[in-house]
Formats: C-alpha cells, sequence, structure tokens
C-alpha cells in the first residue's frame, strides 16, 4: 500500500487481485504461525519430537496459508459499493429514501 493523500487514506501500490489476504495478514501480524512449536520445533518447545499433534498442526497451517494465499482482497472487495447495498437494504425495510 501506498500513502497517497493530504487528507489521509491510502492508494494500493498493486492491482487488488494481485494482493492477497495472506499478505495483508502478514503485513499485519507478521508470518501466519497457528503454534509457535511448528515453526520452532524444539527451540520453543522441549516435547516437540514426542508431540503427537505437531502434524496435524502442521498441515493446518500449510492449508490455511496456501487458501488465504488464493483470496485476494479483489475477491472479496465490496462490488456494489456500501451505499448502494444500505439504500438497496433501506428499500427492503421499507424505509423512505429522502
Amino acid at each position: 500500500m501506498k500513502k497517497n493523500w493530504t487528507k489521509g487514506g491510502f492508494r494500493l501500490a498493486k492491482a487488488a487481485q494481485e494482493i492477497s489476504i495472506k499478505e495483508i495478514y502478514e503485513c499485519v501480524e507478521g508470518p501466519l504461525v497457528l503454534m509457535q512449536s511448528v515453526v520452532k520445533g524444539e527451540e520453543y518447545c522441549p516435547y516437540y519430537s514426542a508431540c503427537t499433534q505437531i502434524s496435524i498442526w502442521a498441515k493446518a497451517q500449510n492449508l490455511l496459508a496456501g487458501y488465504l494465499s488464493k483470496v485476494s482482497i479483489g475477491d472479496i472487495a465490496d462490488q456494489q459499493g456500501l451505499r448502494e447495498r444500505l439504500m438497496s437494504l433501506h428499500g427492503q425495510l421499507g424505509f423512505s429514501q429522502k
């Protein structure tokens, strides 16, 4: 992202379809890690070598990372626009549009 406005706001540095949710997450939170043991092994947990759950968590982490890498912010962006959705909702609920 690139700050581009004098009063704040941001402009994307590349197309929304090219920015994955995983990239956004990792920019804000750091590496996607479900369990530190998966990444750091015995350095983090002395029971790592005997752990029966590590392979499950490693697979879950890989599945989640892979999935989030394939979903772009363009995929989840509001295609219609908030104002239009709210106006439509008001119409469905019987509110008058002034």
